[in-house]
């Protein structure tokens, strides 16, 4: 599937949720404009870095800078994804702002997670690189 379709799918399965989120909560649409903005921003831009990795990096790079380009696709969204559900519960008033900016979270749970969700992505995406391009030879 290519990048338009996964593109249109995303922004349509966010926009139901997000009408979800203000049917329970009743939360104005001005106040989650923000947050919906923000999952996007953070989504699309690792789909797009994934996307530039297996069709323009393909030929280019070795499976294993394929495979730390993913590592760090990966990296960004857990972080960048966590970011945007801190800020979505600060919209609808679930977190507090020192909970928020209390960096014992981010050190000792986001980071964690995401080293170790890379680390897992970079040892898949390397074995399946090594293979598509053992296949393409």
């Amino acid at each position: 599937m290519g990048w338009g379709p996964v593109t249109g799918i995303y922004l349509t399965v966010q926009l139901a949720i997000f009408c979800l989120i203000k049917l329970i909560f009743g939360t104005p649409w001005e106040d989650l404009a923000g947050s919906y903005l923000c999952f996007a921003t953070s989504f699309l831009t690792t789909f797009f870095l994934v996307w530039i990795l297996n069709t323009w990096a393909f030929d280019r790079l070795s499976p294993r800078q394929i495979a730390v380009g993913a590592a760090v696709a990966t990296a960004f969204l857990v972080i960048s994804a966590d970011a945007s559900f801190a800020y979505l519960g600060l919209v609808l008033h679930l977190f507090s702002w020192p909970f928020v900016t209390n960096w014992t979270i981010w050190v000792f749970v986001v980071l964690p997670l995401s080293l170790f969700a890379s680390v897992g992505v970079y040892r898949i995406a390397y074995r399946n690189m090594k293979i598509r391009k053992e296949r393409k030879a």
